[in-house]
Formats: C-alpha cells, structure tokens, sequence
C-alpha cells in the first residue's frame, strides 16, 4: 500500500511459484506457477516510508490469487504505523 516501499530483490519464490516482478506504477508483486499442488509460502520485505505514520490508519495490504484450479480469492492485512514520539 501506499506509505511502504517494496526492497528490490527481496521477493522469494518456493518450488513451485516463481517471482515475476514488481510494478511500481500498481504496486503489485506477482507470482506466477503452472500448477500448485500443495501449500506453500511466498514473501517479500518492504520499508516503511517517511510520513507514513500521517496516512490513513492503518494502511491496508491485499492479496489476491488469481487461478484457473481455485475461485478467485482475496485477503487483505492491516498495517498500523503509529505516529514518530519524540526523543524524551
């Protein structure tokens, strides 16, 4: 979402999903894999940037898949940036 920056280079794929890419313009990381025949996991890191504590609260994370096996499905993770204190 808007307030955090994808790491470059950080995206991590498993035996069957393989990393395509990242869109900056969409701000979509894309995975892709011919078939999925059991769990597994991805991930990526990402920055959170400066004055992302001003924003709505809390910044909202979705994923989505998209798959010809599955029904399309959605999930998304809230992300709370609590405001800068200032040193005592």
């Amino acid at each position: 979402p808007a307030g955090v920056t994808y790491v470059g280079g950080s995206a991590t794929g498993n035996a069957e999903f393989t990393f395509q890419g990242y869109d900056a313009v969409t701000r979509t990381l894309t995975w892709t894999a011919d078939d999925v025949s059991e769990d597994g996991t991805v991930s990526y890191q990402a920055t959170v940037d400066e004055g992302a504590a001003e924003l709505i609260q809390p910044l909202i994370n979705i994923a989505s898949i998209d798959s010809d096996q599955t029904e399309p499905d959605e999930a998304d993770s809230p992300i709370f940036v609590p405001p800068d204190h200032p040193p005592p």
